[in-house]
């Protein structure tokens, strides 16, 4: 059975750390990387067109033609569902993973055995409503395409913590991040455009 199309629509919550790049998390052929930090983030859908399921990822601010956005270089998920679905709809390089995802007081943890990779959020200060345009580039099997998405949720700033010291792929997001938590998240991911291979 094929997977569900776009547009998918998620609910859940999710932690974002912003983090030095890496050298060993390339691109796709034709992708440039642009200057900024990346962006490693944590979350669990309750809700989505696949089922409920846990999601780690990484992501790098790219360019590719005139388009900009984010490349997810780095996907791993506890369902094979979404690994299929966002493969076939998006290009997302999704894995699947043991994930583990607890609560912590006020706080988050998301743990991957198998990636060598423990990420903890702790959020602090006030809790604001915020929505977000959110555009993604990656390189599926028809070549490579700009993802439309839209981001909303209640957000608050947060300290974060990766332990990733004997991860093999991940080893440089070791240590304390700044970023956000987000709460009663809603998101949606649109159809891809492809975009022209000039």
């Amino acid at each position: 059975m094929a997977p569900p199309g776009p547009p998918w629509r998620l609910h859940g919550e999710c932690a974002v750390a912003f983090v030095r790049a890496g050298p060993d998390d390339p691109l796709p052929h034709g992708f440039e990387r642009l200057p900024g930090p990346s962006v490693l983030i944590a979350a669990r859908y309750t809700d989505s067109p696949v089922g409920p399921y846990v999601e780690l990822a990484l992501a790098r601010p790219a360019r590719r033609a005139a388009r900009f956005g984010l490349c997810v270089t780095t996907m791993a998920v506890d369902s094979s569902e979404s690994v299929a679905g966002a493969r076939s709809n998006w290009g997302f390089p999704k894995e699947l993973s043991q994930l583990r995802w607890r609560t912590e007081g006020h706080g988050s943890c998301l743990v991957s055995e198998d990636l060598g990779l423990e990420v903890k959020a702790r959020p602090h200060g006030p809790e604001v409503p915020l929505a977000a345009p959110l555009w993604c580039l990656q390189q599926r099997a028809d070549g490579p395409v700009q993802v439309p998405g839209r981001l909303r949720g209640r957000f608050r700033l947060a300290g974060l913590h990766a332990d990733a010291k004997t991860s093999d792929r991940l080893q440089f997001v070791d240590g304390h991040h700044r970023g956000v938590v987000v709460t009663k998240l809603r998101l949606e991911i649109g159809a891809a455009r492809r975009i022209g291979q000039s």
